[in-house]
Formats: C-alpha cells, sequence, structure tokens
C-alpha cells in the first residue's frame, strides 16, 4: 500500500481466484478454448485488465495471444484493428468502448 500514512507497508494477496477468474471468463464468456484460438486484446499492458486478457488469461485457456505494440486507433487509420484480425487469424478481441466508438 502507499506510504501516505507512515512507512509503505507490503499486502498478502493469493492470486488463485483472479486465474480462475480469467480461465472462466475466456472460456465461457469469449468462447476460448485452446490451441487454434487466437484472442487480440487491444488494450494498454499496464492496465489490469490489459495484461489479464493479453497474457494470463490466453496462456491459462491454452490459446495464442497477439501482443500490438502501438496504438491501433488512428495510426496510421482506424482499420488497423482489422488487420491485425484478418493477418492472424483473430477469433476474439477485446478492446475498451472508447477504442470502439473511435472506429
Amino acid at each position: 500500500t502507499s506510504g501516505t500514512t507512515g512507512a509503505p507497508k507490503g499486502v498478502m494477496r493469493d492470486a488463485a481466484g483472479h486465474a480462475v477468474g480469467l480461465n472462466l471468463s475466456i472460456s465461457y464468456l469469449f468462447n476460448i478454448h485452446g490451441p487454434g484460438d487466437v484472442a487480440f486484446t487491444a488494450s494498454d499492458i499496464g492496465w489490469v485488465v490489459g495484461h489479464s486478457y493479453i497474457v494470463y488469461a490466453p496462456l491459462l485457456a491454452g490459446a495464442s495471444t497477439v501482443l500490438y505494440e502501438g496504438k491501433p486507433v488512428g495510426t496510421p487509420d482506424a482499420s488497423a484493428f482489422w488487420r491485425v484480425v484478418e493477418e492472424y487469424g483473430v477469433n476474439m478481441m477485446f478492446t475498451a468502448p472508447t477504442a470502439l466508438r473511435a472506429i
């Protein structure tokens, strides 16, 4: 936690619940079940939902993931999302509503 009330202190937290939730959500909400499935999460990897669905959820499901470097909206154009989907055979795309509105 932050040191606003004194010296910084660590917090012990398990990660199993997060992993179980990610595995269930990518399987049941996004229909990703393993090899042959390709996930594309167009989010900032530093955002908790970003790294959860860019790295951990596809890994837990045994699927592939597309790690996109850059900003797909507006640079070079809004069709960048669809080029990534086509080029890599993506069958699950996840992004923020703001990005969807931009395209």
